[in-house]
């Protein structure tokens, strides 16, 4: 997953994990192990709590879009695909979903982890 600004971004691996209550708990670390961003997404997929932050990234209102912007792209549905809604269009490319916010002109990447099935079995 990668969060792109105009002069910088922030990316990582995206792991996530459903708990036994149906809440799936996210961490986005960077290749060194340092977690940008940890989040929970609420079971019906419509809420979205930030538990921890970056502290370059740490604001009210950074936390605000984040939380905002999080809870469009994982509530989303293959109808809002292409359709722009509060200045925010989601797009699908090859293994990638892309959620851009033209007004914060934010562009949010989520890419498939590419690699060989059997990398696991060795």
């Amino acid at each position: 997953m990668s969060i792109g600004v105009k002069d910088a971004d922030v990316s990582g691996i995206l792991i996530m994990k459903c708990d036994s209550t149906g809440v799936i708990k996210c961490a986005l670390m960077n290749e060194f192990g340092i977690s940008a961003l940890n989040f929970c997404i609420s079971e019906d997929r419509r809420k979205v709590e930030l538990v921890n932050v970056i502290s370059f990234l740490d604001k009210w209102y950074i936390r605000k879009v984040l939380k905002s912007d999080l809870e469009y792209l994982f509530s989303a549905t293959e109808d809002d695909l292409e359709k722009e809604n509060h200045n925010r269009v989601i797009k699908r490319a090859d293994d990638s979903v892309i959620l851009e916010n033209k007004k914060y002109n934010i562009t949010y990447t989520l890419e498939q982890l590419k690699g060989n099935d059997n990398e696991a079995d060795q």
